[in-house]
């Protein structure tokens, strides 16, 4: 039998949505200003660090609702949907900070560097631990796309959002959800 190194990722590295909820009330109150912002854009966006971390306030729309993603892995932007929480929490960041171009700074005001995120990220674990998960920031995607599919979303929505170029790409990480993992199969409510 051969086992795709993508799965082993996947299945190693989902998390579920309570303990999404408990590493960020970790993040809060070790980095309530740089992390817990950054992490709670990529649960609630399953974007990717890189994605996150090059965001400009150009790129965000209040207007339209919309996240668009300029500096992506395909080369592609995208455009996605904020969340009501994520548009809060942009909004406050918004109102804090009028004069730098990234939406998500360190303490200086400068960009946020992958070394950077990786030290938090590290210090979280240790501080905050999700136990049996040894976590990183595309875990957080990988659990975006898994949590998205198990409320029941379609894989070529789950395309757009992660912005693959096919949708053999997507259905070859996460088409091994099963069918119990999806909370409701039915379409209809009667």
């Amino acid at each position: 039998m051969i086992i795709s190194f993508r799965f082993l990722i996947l299945s190693t590295g989902k998390i579920l949505a309570e303990e999404l909820k408990e590493m960020l009330d970790g993040a809060f109150k070790y980095s309530p200003n740089i992390l817990y912002p950054f992490l709670y854009a990529i649960v609630q966006t399953g974007a990717r660090r890189s994605e996150v971390a090059n965001l400009c306030w150009t790129d965000v729309d209040f207007a339209t609702n919309r996240l668009t993603f300029r500096e992506t892995k395909n080369g592609e932007s995208r455009s996605i949907e904020m969340s009501k929480g994520l548009r809060s929490l942009l909004q406050f960041l918004r109102f804090k900070d009028l004069k730098h171009q990234y939406v998500f700074i360190n303490e200086e005001g400068r960009k946020l560097h992958r070394q950077k995120i990786h030290r938090m990220v590290t210090r979280l674990k240790r501080l905050y631990p999700i136990p049996g998960k040894d976590w990183g920031c595309h875990a957080l995607r990988h659990s975006f796309a898994y949590n998205f599919l198990k409320k029941g979303g379609e894989m070529y929505q789950l395309k757009a959002i992660l912005g693959h170029k096919t949708i053999a790409m997507t259905v070859d990480l996460y088409g091994n959800l099963r069918s119990h993992d999806v909370s409701n199969p039915s379409p209809y409510d009667f």
